[in-house]
């Protein structure tokens, strides 16, 4: 399944975009040279709608169906927090990551969304 979000997230994100699998479930997207601060949140906007789309998976064995039949399949639903943060040259590089998880994670709620947190230029 992570492989499936990783490969609609390239799907979202431009060329020039990097995609970096944090760690578990995470992801982060850097995204640079944006002409102003809306291009951030239409590419929050894309990413979401394309991760809201089910995701269908093989069914692995379990204990109630230790031998599933080689075709079984499952539909999955997984959700976004994107946290959006604006920085200009930090000369500590991971305070911008740090902003942006916790404003991903701020409202805790089990729907996609996105919010932006602003960081002062240094």
């Amino acid at each position: 399944m992570l492989c499936q979000v990783a490969a609609r997230l390239r799907r979202r994100v431009r060329a020039a975009d990097t995609l970096a699998r944090l760690g578990g479930d995470e992801f982060a997207v850097l995204v640079e040279r944006l002409a102003d601060p809306g291009s951030a949140q239409v590419t929050a906007q894309r990413v979401i709608r394309e991760i809201d789309r089910p995701i269908v998976v093989p069914v692995v064995a379990d204990d109630e169906d230790p031998v599933p039949d080689a075709d079984a399949t499952a539909t999955v639903r997984v959700t976004a927090s994107i946290g959006i943060v604006f920085s200009r040259d930090d000369p500590d590089a991971d305070a911008p990551l740090r902003q942006a998880d916790a404003a991903c994670h701020c409202d805790g709620s089990r729907e996609s969304s996105w919010r932006y947190q602003a960081l002062a230029s240094t």
